[in-house]
């Protein structure tokens, strides 16, 4: 048995980041970003005005005041998408939000800032200003937001809508992202039935590992199928194997402990994989293991229990889904224990959790009720998993400890 610490070094060292493909921006959110951007253009391009109003220069109003207002023609009006054109000394443009400013010009006075004339047509053809308008003053400069050639997003950054809107602001309409590998799930166990319309026997569950395994993955954007069930039979596990030959990391929940039906480890060094570890220091999931095919292919053997799987999949394949992906290693929060705990035992602990915000801003964290492996309603109400380490302990309330959010990747 190894530590948990020795099994993530396993991990991250089995595998390097996966190939990239070329896909539609609009089709990239929870995809990972495969290199730096860089835009190629500033934000704003060009000086453009932040209201509807007046460009004008700023020295023309410097006079103005309430008992000598300064009156500026108006030399014509100009939206949002027109040539930017030029300023006169002495005189003023109407412009809308998002206009450029014409050459020459400083600022742009708001247009309830100033009193209008308007002629027949409904043109504006003077205003009259009763204070100075401050230089710049509601003018967005070129590349305020951002500049020509600044890193906006970084290489392994799981992209989110924000991210497809600073994409498509740039003109960048095809990215590249990390092809995510396909994840092929079986299950095992006689007991364990996946025909949902059928009753149960009298001694048989549903499957609901796999339900969970496919809908968690595809919440981090990996496409993932399910293989079938094997029951106890041995042979049609190998079967299975090959397959599931198009997967890249091929996953099992059960037959990994030490029953008399848990054949998984016996069958895989039959066949030649490479158990790289198998048993780690952890509670719920000991028994997990992890294997390479002969074929190159990753195995993960996930306990059947409902919560060991959800630990196999958020503390064992995700990090080696991160390490293909080209994602930095998760790092861990920190927030005050709602309670004390008593730690006994010598086993890292993955707990159910729930974090809150107290009203001084605190995160505070509370160890739910049902710990066990096999209960799976408190997981309804866990947002997160408390990580205590391998030393016994007793933990006061209010005490820092660690934990990781449900979220897949982040």
């Amino acid at each position: 048995m190894i530590s948990y610490a020795e099994a993530i070094c396993i991990l991250r060292a089995s595998a390097s980041t996966g190939p990239t493909e070329l896909i539609d921006t609009c089709n990239a959110v929870n995809r990972i970003m495969a290199d730096d951007f860089h835009a190629p253009f500033g934000l704003p391009r060009f000086n453009n005005s932040g209201m509807d109003g007046f460009a004008l220069r700023a020295v023309d109003t410097i006079s103005a005041s309430i008992s000598t207002p300064v009156s500026l023609p108006v030399l014509r009006a100009q939206a949002a998408g027109d040539p930017a054109g030029k300023g006169v000394a002495g005189n003023a443009v109407q412009i809308m939000t998002g206009g450029a400013i014409p050459d020459g010009m400083d600022s742009v006075v708001p247009i309830e800032s100033v009193t209008t004339t308007i002629d027949a047509s409904g043109n504006v053809t003077h205003i009259r200003l009763t204070s100075p308008v401050p230089i710049h003053d509601s003018i967005r400069f070129a590349g305020d937001d951002f500049a020509d050639g600044q890193c906006l997003i970084k290489g392994g950054t799981r992209l989110q809508p924000a991210h497809i809107a600073i994409l498509y602001a740039t003109g960048t309409i095809r990215i590249k992202v990390i092809a995510p590998p396909m994840v092929s799930i079986l299950t095992t166990g006689k007991e364990v039935s996946d025909t949902y319309q059928k009753p149960l026997g009298s001694t048989q569950v549903y499957d609901s590992n796999t339900p969970y395994l496919i809908s968690a993955l595809g919440t981090a954007g990996i496409p993932s199928s399910y293989a079938g069930h094997v029951g106890d039979d041995e042979a049609r596990f190998r079967t299975l194997l090959t397959e599931a030959a198009p997967a890249q990391i091929l996953v099992s929940s059960g037959a990994v402990s030490k029953g008399k039906w848990d054949f998984i480890p016996s069958v895989l060094r039959d066949i030649g994989a490479e158990i790289l570890f198998h048993r780690v220091s952890i509670k719920p999931g000991k028994p997990v293991l992890f294997a390479r095919l002969p074929n190159n292919r990753y195995f993960f053997g996930l306990p059947g229990n409902p919560i060991s799987t959800v630990i196999g999949l958020r503390f064992f394949l995700m990090p080696l889904l991160r390490q293909i992906l080209g994602m930095s290693e998760e790092t861990p929060e920190w927030a005050q224990l709602a309670a004390p705990y008593d730690k006994t035992g010598d086993l890292r602990l993955f707990l159910k959790s729930h974090v809150t915000t107290d009203p001084t801003g605190r995160s505070v964290i509370d160890l739910l009720q049902g710990q066990e492996s096999f209960k799976i309603s408190p997981f309804l109400n866990t947002n997160a998993w408390a990580i205590l380490d391998e030393t016994p302990r007793s933990y006061n309330k209010g005490q820092a400890v660690m934990y990781y959010p449900n979220d897949l990747l982040r």
